[in-house]
């Protein structure tokens, strides 16, 4: 930095190339209108949570204050999904994971997901409707799976102890991303397997 002589990071240059390659993935599949923007904007949030919980192991309450406000002000007007899908996948996938999880911690006596994940799986069900809403929660155990499988492999290749906490944020974001991307494909392909 010119200013202060601190050397930058090249993460700050990988963090822009990716929020703007997924900018124009989002561009591709939706073309120029305003659900373009309505994704972009779920889209920057999400980059700058999986940081943020990569980082510090919290998803900040303001982000998806203004992420849920940002959904429903868009909804309201009629320019991402109904009103009614966007309220019911925001109460289905944040009240029901908070449900699930607390099922969970009840009988294994330990914390399995922190508050700000359930937060943000009702604000990606706002975003994104009880579908998607519903296949983000689906691919995000998976590619949580796969990295956790990989994880504790490569520890025991390089003979490390296995650090259990994970933060989940990141698993949600590309759970997300995906389903904003293909999930209408997916569940399609699925659908046509019956």
């Amino acid at each position: 930095c010119r200013y202060c002589g601190q050397k930058i990071s090249p993460r700050y240059a990988l963090v822009e190339l990716l929020t703007g390659t997924l900018f124009v993935l989002v561009y591709i599949v939706y073309g120029p209108n305003i659900i373009t923007l309505y994704y972009s904007l779920l889209v920057s949030l999400l980059v700058i949570i999986t940081f943020i919980d990569l980082d510090h192991y919290i998803i900040p309450d303001e982000l998806i204050i203004f992420g849920s406000l940002g959904a429903v002000i868009f909804n309201i007007l009629g320019q991402g999904i109904s009103i009614k899908d966007s309220l019911l996948a925001g109460l289905i996938c944040g009240g029901g994971m908070l449900v699930l999880i607390y099922l969970i911690e009840l009988i294994i006596k330990k914390e399995v997901m922190g508050g700000g994940d359930i937060k943000l799986f009702g604000m990606v069900g706002l975003f994104l409707g009880i579908k998607l809403g519903l296949l983000t929660i689906l691919l995000s155990v998976y590619v949580g799976a796969i990295y956790g499988v990989a994880t504790i492999i490569y520890s025991k290749i390089k003979k490390k102890e296995f650090n259990s906490m994970i933060p989940y944020g990141p698993f949600i974001s590309v759970g997300a991303l995906i389903s904003i991307l293909y999930g209408t494909n997916i569940i399609n392909w699925y659908i046509g397997l019956f």
